[in-house]
C-alpha cells in the first residue's frame, strides 16, 4: 500500500459538495431506468444529462 502525500489528499469542501450532487444526479437518473453522461463544461464545471436510448430494429 502506497502512502499519498499531504497535497493528494486534500480536497476542499466545496469539492466533496460537487461530488456528492453529482452523485446523486446520476443515481435518480438511474432508478428511473436512463442512462447519465457526465460532461465538462469549458468553464470546468459538470454537466449531467439523462439519456434514454431506444432500440431499433431495421
Amino acid at each position: 500500500m502506497s502512502l499519498m502525500s499531504n497535497k493528494e489528499l486534500k480536497v476542499s469542501a466545496q469539492q466533496t459538495e460537487d461530488a456528492v450532487c453529482l452523485w446523486n444526479a446520476v443515481c435518480e437518473i438511474t432508478e428511473r431506468g436512463n442512462n447519465a453522461e457526465i460532461k465538462r463544461k469549458k468553464d470546468g464545471s459538470f454537466t449531467v444529462y439523462e439519456v434514454k436510448k431506444k432500440i431499433v430494429a431495421v
